[in-house]
């Protein structure tokens, strides 16, 4: 394996964070290849373009509870938006299946990424924004689900009931409209 390929897989493990990797003590390690900045903004691209492709593929609630946060992060911590317009198009065409709580967390994750790159008139900004309000109003309006794949999770059992889901949908909604 050439050093590029071992410095990329050593990158794409830790989801280009040289935090972990340093946490992880391979940090050290991954620099001895003296991968440019440059490289590492194409390999981050490349990742969040395979996480898009990964979610538009599945209904599975499970990988919006992985992928999905992961993608918010690396957007945040490298500030590279280029998939945005492609994930605000099919989350928010698919979202209408998921369980409500599913959907309260990718909103949660959305309103935190538009925290995290600020506010602007991009459009692609302004409909996510108007595309996350639209999707709280609809939860709030609609009798609370629960995917089954949280309820085996214990520790998530006081956060699951409806009140609470509400709660947080309505504490969502007001975030949302300071923030705008």
């Amino acid at each position: 394996m050439h050093d590029v390929e071992k410095a990329k897989m050593i990158f794409i493990k830790y989801g280009g964070s040289h935090f972990h990797m340093e946490r992880n003590g391979e940090f050290d390690y991954y620099k001895s290849f003296n991968i440019l900045k440059q490289q590492e903004v194409a390999w981050i691209k490349e990742y969040q373009r395979e996480i898009v492709e990964k979610l538009q593929a599945s209904t599975d609630v499970s990988l919006y509870n992985t992928m999905l946060p992961e993608l918010f992060r690396t957007i945040t911590q490298f500030k590279i938006v280029d998939h945005l317009s492609v994930l605000n198009k099919f989350i928010f065409k698919d979202v209408q299946q998921l369980d409500s709580f599913t959907q309260l967390r990718v909103a949660e994750g959305f309103i935190g990424l538009l925290e995290s790159i600020g506010n602007n008139n991009d459009n692609t900004i302004l409909e996510i924004r108007q595309h996350t309000k639209v999707m709280l109003e609809n939860i709030s309006n609609q009798s609370m689900s629960v995917d089954s794949y949280y309820k085996k999770i214990d520790y998530l059992k006081d956060v699951l009931t409806d009140d609470k889901i509400r709660s947080r949908v309505k504490s969502s909604l007001n975030k949302l409209s300071e923030n705008h």
